[in-house]
């Protein structure tokens, strides 16, 4: 599957996108020792289909194979979705008053405690099983 041009996501995507390529190219060298970690790490899961998808069938090169499975598996990243998930759904909900007309309700902008622990909970567990598949 072929990745999104940047001009086709919304623009905050794309930053997010652009940022992303721009730091992981400038640290592609750096982070070879990581990579052969994770392979080891992760034999039956990323290294099969580093494998599969690099090495046997020359689907996707090296250097796209890492960085569809870096940006799939930054906590990072998966922290700031969810945080945001969590905000946009507690930030206005709808709530029928005794007149029967929907009121907006505003929450705080500032995400709970407990949420913050929920989303670094939720991060975790994404990035744990995100790990096992690069696309």
């Amino acid at each position: 599957e072929a990745l999104p041009e940047l001009e086709d996501v919304e623009p905050r995507m794309a930053r997010e996108l652009a940022d992303f390529n721009s730091d992981f190219d400038r640290s592609w060298n750096l982070r070879q020792n990581q990579r052969t970690a994770v392979l080891h790490q992760y034999e039956a899961t990323v290294a099969h289909y580093y494998n599969n998808l690099v090495v046997q069938k020359q689907v996707v090169t090296e250097m796209d194979f890492w960085r569809r499975y870096q940006f799939r598996c930054d906590e990072r990243r998966i922290f700031r979705q969810l945080q945001q998930s969590q905000i946009g759904a507690s930030s206005s909900h709808s709530a029928v008053s005794n007149s029967g007309r929907v009121k907006k309700k505003k929450k705080s902008a500032s995400v709970s405690r407990q949420t913050k622990k929920d989303i670094s909970s939720t991060t975790k567990e994404a990035a744990s099983t995100s790990e096992h598949s690069p696309d």
